[in-house]
């Protein structure tokens, strides 16, 4: 990657047919890399370069019309738009032709997020009685319903956009059901135990009661079984997956919806198969039948087999990564999604055991300087991908330190990489300060966007990499500290502990 003087524009070849331009120029704010990233569900995903000036440009003729997204915001383009856009933070400025539709979205993203668990506003909502709080979804819907009457929007974002209001009244309403009643005082206290809880001590006496008196208290007064039901059987009632205005219009609720599907199904089957002590597959493998029997609308049944795919690619490796390859290209005929996966499997083998594991260069050290993976040659290196923000990688700190004070001085180097953003490096240095975190603490460039950390297909933390004294990969997904069998691999690598 590097710096351009000049705008780059940006030509995607999805169709060969002629109309209408489509441009997007933009300017963002208070970024640490050098360009965006411009994507279509799959179908494609592009990084365009930013000039000095954090500015880009994006220019097609060939275009679809339809929902993209540039990072994580969701815009609409359609033949003809010339959207000049400014991102600030979470705010984002919608000028030009298109600008009407934009500025919509935002609005309504605005709406719908208040209605999420993790909105500084939803401990007021979820307090209401379920007539107000109908209402004041009522009140919310019909205000965005004037904005889309009213305005000379495209039509197929209006018929779009009305289908999601539909869903996310529902969608409300389950959410309502999950939620009501429960004490968040006493959810946010168990939460904070749970990450504060340091080596075994979940598992005393003492911490088990602790944990059992506050999961009583948080659901004292939530409603009672049959009425969540009821609320939360309208989702099957009253939205239809399989509905093409509902998928064209990328909607969020929907993948809401999808998902949590997903996950009541494969959570059945595999309690049924564990019943029969058959093999304890990963989720992956029963959203495979649920897929196939359930999505009948040909571009949804596409793009959840290719996600699904991609999740068990990722996920696995050897003959499993193969059967989810030979089951993806058994059952898909979507050329673009096709060729991503096979993209995908083409990466994921290069960090296959015994290959030359991807390397990271001159990432900041928190005592000074940089690091390299080639400054540790020569010893086994254990690899911890964590943040600060993440609550699963704290609940290893106390594991990890155990390890680090049992095997000094040995044939191992423990590393730590953070992929907290580069602009909360104090956060991180005053966390490894008050914590005391030992072995090699490191923070990598470009936090999740590191191509270290990309090479590893890293999507969730914390991820642990185990890498040989030649460079070469032992475990891409190694067992983490707290998991006994990590040990027994050290073992059968002969990585031996200080001799006393």
């Amino acid at each position: 990657m590097f710096y351009r003087s000049v705008f780059l524009v940006l030509i995607i070849g999805l169709i060969s047919c002629s109309q209408e331009k489509i441009s997007i120029a933009g300017t963002i704010e208070k970024i640490d890399q050098n360009f965006v990233n411009f994507d279509k569900r799959g179908n494609f995903s592009k990084e365009v370069l930013l000039n000095k000036e954090n500015q880009f440009v994006i220019s097609s003729d060939s275009l679809k019309k339809g929902y993209y997204t540039i990072n994580d915001i969701v815009i609409y383009i359609s033949p003809g738009f010339d959207l000049k856009m400014k991102i600030q933070g979470d705010k984002v400025l919608f000028d030009g032709i298109g600008a009407e539709e934009n500025n919509f979205l935002q609005k309504s993203k605005l709406i719908y997020d208040r209605y999420q668990t993790t909105s500084s506003a939803f401990d007021d909502l979820i307090k209401k009685n379920l007539k107000d709080y109908k209402k004041d979804i009522h009140t919310e819907i019909e205000e965005l319903k004037r904005l889309l009457n009213s305005s000379d929007f495209d039509n197929n974002f209006v018929s779009a956009e009305r289908k999601k209001l539909e869903v996310f009244s529902v969608l409300a309403l389950t959410t309502y059901a999950d939620n009501y009643g429960v004490n968040q005082d006493a959810f946010k206290k168990a939460k904070f135990m749970i990450s504060q809880a340091k080596g075994d001590e979940m598992r005393q006496p003492e911490f088990r009661k602790k944990m059992d008196s506050l999961r009583k208290e948080t659901f004292r007064n939530k409603l009672p079984k049959k009425k969540i039901d009821s609320l939360k059987s309208i989702v099957d009632k009253d939205i239809n997956i399989n509905d093409s205005i509902l998928f064209f219009g990328e909607s969020l609720v929907l993948n809401t919806i999808i998902e949590n599907k997903l996950r009541h199904y494969a959570s059945k089957n595999r309690r049924a198969d564990t019943i029969n002590k058959r093999f304890f597959l990963p989720n992956q493998y029963y959203y495979k039948t649920f897929i196939l029997d359930s999505f009948t609308y040909p571009p949804l049944r596409e793009y959840y087999l290719y996600k699904t795919s991609i999740t068990g690619i990722n996920g696995s490796t050897g003959v499993f990564r193969e059967n989810f390859r030979q089951f993806y290209l058994k059952n898909s005929v979507d050329k673009n999604y096709i060729n991503v996966v096979e993209q995908v499997i083409k990466e994921a083998k290069k960090i296959e055991v015994g290959n030359p594991s991807p390397v990271f260069e001159n990432y900041e050290n928190v005592l000074g300087g940089t690091s390299s993976l080639v400054d540790f040659k020569g010893k086994y290196v254990y690899i911890d991908v964590w943040a600060t923000w993440c609550v699963p990688c704290k609940r290893e700190i106390p594991y990890l330190k155990e390890l680090e004070e049992e095997y000094k001085n040995s044939t191992i180097e423990f590393v730590s990489i953070s992929v907290d953003k580069i602009e909360d490096r104090d956060v991180w240095k005053k966390y490894i300060n008050k914590e005391q975190l030992r072995g090699i603490q490191l923070l990598a460039d470009h936090d999740f966007d590191s191509n270290f950390i990309k090479s590893y297909a890293v999507k969730s933390i914390p991820k642990f990499i185990l890498i040989d004294p030649d460079g070469n990969i032992v475990s891409s997904n190694a067992p983490r500290p707290s998991d006994m069998r990590l040990k027994k691999l050290f073992v059968s690598k002969g990585i031996v502990k200080e001799q006393s």
